[in-house]
């Protein structure tokens, strides 16, 4: 059986169509943040995703007085909320003009990043890093620190597994 040929006129429409719905894949994109922050919390599970605002958290004092199962806490590496009983961090801080999270960091098993969980295989870890387009910065025998756009990962090994997964945008 014979296809028949599609006229102009119905190319025309079907490739105004496609522009159309990949300026709006595009609009989305930079209305949602980079595509770097979009991929990273598509990939990840974590209860606020990086660059996302916590409902009631609006500050650093709003953060201070903690929120149902979670603490406030401060590091080296920042302040935050930290899960009450587990050692989830949510690091907060101004982004793109909010204030949301802008790091997260956990060695508990229910979390990943990029799909990387605690437990998780080290050299299956970095090599899935290198595959969702990351470069890798930095790295040695306890832990790697790999980049793409805004967003860096790190990951903490013991004896080829990994123990603690992060996110942070830069």
């Amino acid at each position: 059986m014979a296809m028949k040929r599609l006229s102009r006129r119905t190319r025309r429409t079907v490739l105004i169509v496609l522009a159309a719905a990949a300026a709006l894949a595009a609009a989305f994109f930079l209305m949602s943040g980079s595509s770097d922050i979009v991929k990273l919390n598509h990939y990840s599970v974590m209860d606020w995703k990086l660059g996302e605002r916590i409902d009631g958290v609006a500050s650093v004092s709003d953060a201070e007085r903690g929120i149902d199962g979670y603490e406030f806490f401060s590091d080296g590496k920042g302040s935050g909320l930290k899960a009450v009983n587990a050692e989830t961090r949510y690091y907060l801080g101004e982004y793109g003009g909010k204030f949301c999270v802008t790091g997260f960091s956990s060695n508990e098993s229910d979390c990943s990043v990029m799909s990387i969980r605690v437990g998780d295989d080290e050299l299956k870890s970095k090599t899935l890093l290198l595959d969702k387009g990351f470069r890798m910065k930095e790295g040695g025998y306890n832990a790697c620190r790999a980049a793409s756009g805004e967003v860096y990962v790190e990951l903490g090994f013991s004896r080829g597994i990994v123990i603690e997964v992060s996110a942070y945008l830069t």
